[in-house]
């Protein structure tokens, strides 16, 4: 699971977050012999996601949760809430220059 000499972001995963997962802990070991990338990938997803959620009950006035579906609905209001909520200036009006369409999926 090596790439040269840097760790992997799964094996980031398997050594620092996943330990304190107590449903993914007990399969950290079989994980280290995974090779499917659609796997590490889900996994990835699950931590990110509780950490994320973690952080924003933790720290709400300093974490924004952006919801896809609403970013891809209303992209050119969500930029503006970003910027608004990390204090940017807003000096693009067109918030840089996205078109108020939905996402094509």
């Amino acid at each position: 699971m090596t790439g040269g000499s840097q760790p992997t972001k799964m094996e980031l995963l398997l050594n620092e977050i996943i330990p304190e997962h107590a449903d993914l802990a007990p399969f950290a070991q079989e994980m280290r012999n995974w090779t499917n990338q659609t796997d590490m990938a889900a996994v990835e997803w699950i931590v990110s996601m509780r950490e994320g959620l973690s952080l924003l009950d933790k720290h709400p006035k300093e974490v924004m949760q952006v919801r896809y579906e609403t970013l891809c609905s209303k992209p050119q209001e969500t930029i503006k809430e970003i910027i608004k909520f990390m204090e940017l200036p807003d000096n693009d009006s067109q918030s840089c220059g996205m078109q108020n369409q939905p996402c094509s999926l």
